[in-house]
């Protein structure tokens, strides 16, 4: 499989892994752009909604103090919601192709 993080807008990962037939995911929500502890809560708000929305999300970031400290108030609130944190990407490509 192969996961493309989309760090990049001209990022054509997916595409070409779609056209070799190879499994993929993409990230939906990256939080932390902006490393504000304010812009990652928003962040984390926005990969809710889509998780939500579709069943599933990709959210990457990096160990900034701010990310971490947001991950840290949001996470234990999560199974609360009915949404789960930190699957594997298998299960998001599972999710994403309904091999569930």
């Amino acid at each position: 499989m192969f996961l493309d993080l989309r760090t990049t807008a001209q990022s054509v990962g997916d595409q070409l892994a779609q056209e070799i037939g190879l499994p993929s995911i993409v990230r939906h929500v990256f939080l932390d752009d902006d490393e504000s502890l304010d812009a990652v809560r928003r962040k984390l708000a926005e990969a809710e909604a889509v998780a939500r929305r579709q069943g599933f999300v990709v959210a990457i970031g990096h160990p900034h103090e701010a990310t971490l400290q947001a991950l840290g108030e949001w996470l234990p609130g999560v199974a609360g919601q009915g949404l789960g944190a930190g699957a594997a990407p298998s299960a998001v490509l599972r999710k994403r192709n309904g091999w569930d």
